[in-house]
């Protein structure tokens, strides 16, 4: 569901503007509320999550940036489930060389469990047992 659209929504604490938010497809049995937000540039886009807890008040327990989506390797889901746990993987330039451009970067995969205390970073690293490389 697309919430805005366009620079309308706007983050005053850190003066970014982002282009649309929307509430983004999480597993069944998820007992947060997520909403992205995307800001298009031209060579990149930018997306975080902000994770709120809805009972017994309205509380953010995380700010997820840079999350991996279907769109981007279809191997890689985002928001997951694994041995009970809610789980989101993340781009990371964490443990890379700093690249002169953004086709020049590499990337790293961080993936982060999440409960109601925020999220914990669980690995960092290329993902494990795909049949591709980040590494460009």
């Amino acid at each position: 569901m697309v919430l805005g659209k366009y620079g309308d929504i706007r983050d005053d604490s850190e003066s970014l503007y982002f282009h649309e938010t929307s509430i983004p497809e999480t597993p069944e049995g998820f007992p947060y509320v997520g909403i992205l937000y995307t800001s298009y540039g031209a060579s990149n886009t930018y997306r975080e999550y902000r994770i709120y807890l809805t009972e017994p008040e309205l509380r953010q327990v995380a700010l997820i940036k840079l999350p991996v989506d279907g769109d981007d390797w279809p191997k890689i889901e985002g928001f997951y489930i694994e041995d009970g746990q809610f789980l989101i993987d993340t781009l990371t330039t964490k443990g890379t060389p700093v690249g002169s451009c953004n086709a020049c970067q590499n990337w790293n995969i961080e993936r982060f469990v999440l409960s109601e205390e925020g999220v914990t970073s669980v690995f960092l690293g290329q993902a494990e047992g795909a049949d591709f490389d980040l590494i460009q």
